[in-house]
């Protein structure tokens, strides 16, 4: 909590092409490193969710079920 304001000069862009808009009362360096802090938070916290909670099945890239063995018992 460093009592930073940081906003942007625009609006529409997020993520990373937000970084040449921002703006800050204490310098464009200290308003970049705010937001990139932010920003690699939500990352890290959105990849770890994804990792415990797994991936919806039947979405594209989701691995294929096991195939089964069809053939019939002799």
């Amino acid at each position: 909590m460093l009592g930073e304001k940081v906003g942007a000069t625009a609006i529409g862009p997020s993520g990373w092409a937000l970084f040449p808009l921002l703006t800050g009362n204490q310098g464009p360096a200290t308003a970049i490193a705010v937001y990139a802090g932010g920003l690699l938070t939500a990352y890290a916290v959105a990849f770890a969710a994804t990792l415990a909670l797994g991936f919806p099945r039947g979405t594209a890239g989701s691995p294929a079920p096991p195939a089964t063995d069809r053939t019939p018992a002799a």
